[in-house]
């Protein structure tokens, strides 16, 4: 947690902030959703569940003195407000709901954009950027998939979109990032996560620029689809363990672990020995004579 300045921003008859934290704009979201007129606990939970990535804690100076609060990256503000049902509120709220959808991310980005921040929103240079690219060629060489990945681990540790969007102050910790960064082994451990984050990032950005759209021209931009939470972590399981065998076992720790069966591998006991040398889906059919010549060598002992 730290102690940043903010920008207060009048918005009919709330005052909201914009918080510059490393670099990026954050919003204070009890505010917001106490404005709207819904009940903070509950949102407080959604966005802890589905916006973790892009939250943070910040002591902002207020009124009453030093207030920790609960902020999101102003970005992902669009994606938060669009999960609001407009039409499943209460019906006195449904207009203000309406409204904060329509206005509130605007209005918060015009003064992000336009008021006494816009002076502190210096990015990288030409020369920094070339600087920042030779660390990387360096450390990927001609793969061009490490050198994607090494890319989106920084941007996604800066949190933005493209190391152009770089702050000159972050320059000197993003080549230190850079050249500490380990790559052998750990760049193909978290691959996938990587990509996941990556292309759930690029989806927010591209859902919150449509949405922009769609009010800037007038229209009204369709609700949220809704999905049923245990439905689709029933789904990804099932999906994950299809056609894989997996083994639950407790550390001495009382900690579970979950580890995956190499389909070319067996679970052996007293019991089942010889049926899984039997089974037809068990050991190659090579390795039965040796199979045999140890049970003879046993038998003979």
């Amino acid at each position: 947690m730290t102690t940043l300045t903010q920008i207060a921003v009048p918005f009919h008859n709330a005052e909201l902030y914009v918080v510059e934290y490393e670099g990026q704009p954050y919003t204070p979201m009890k505010t917001i959703v106490e404005g709207m007129g819904l009940d903070w606990k509950s949102q407080f939970v959604k966005l802890k569940q589905r916006f973790a990535q892009g939250m943070v804690e910040i002591t902002i100076p207020t009124n009453s003195g030093l207030q920790t609060m609960l902020c999101l990256l102003l970005r992902k503000l669009p994606a938060w407000l669009y999960s609001i049902h407009s039409n499943k509120v209460k019906p006195e709220l449904r207009d203000t709901v309406i409204m904060y959808q329509n206005e509130c991310d605007d209005v918060l980005w015009d003064y992000w954009t336009k008021g006494q921040a816009i002076n502190k929103r210096h990015t990288v240079s030409p020369e920094q950027k070339s600087i920042l690219q030779e660390v990387v060629e360096r450390k990927a060489g001609d793969q061009r998939a490490l050198r994607a990945q090494i890319w989106t681990r920084h941007n996604r540790h800066f949190n933005i979109n493209s190391y152009h969007e770089l702050l000159a102050i972050h320059f000197d910790d993003a080549v230190k990032y850079l050249e500490e960064m380990e790559v052998k082994g750990k760049i193909a451990q978290t691959s996938f996560e990587l990509l996941a984050a990556d292309t759930t990032n690029k989806v927010m950005d591209y859902y919150s620029a449509l949405h922009r759209e769609i009010k800037r021209l007038g229209g009204k931009a369709p609700d949220s689809p809704e999905f049923d939470e245990d439905t689709l972590v029933r789904a990804t399981v099932t999906r994950m363990v299809q056609g894989s065998r997996m083994m639950l076992s407790i550390g001495y720790d009382n900690n579970p672990t979950v580890s995956f069966v190499p389909n070319n591998s067996w679970i052996l006991s007293s019991d089942n020995i010889a049926q899984v040398i039997g089974d037809p889906c068990g050991p190659k059919k090579e390795l039965l004579p040796e199979i045999i010549q140890a049970a003879v060598k046993r038998l003979s002992k």
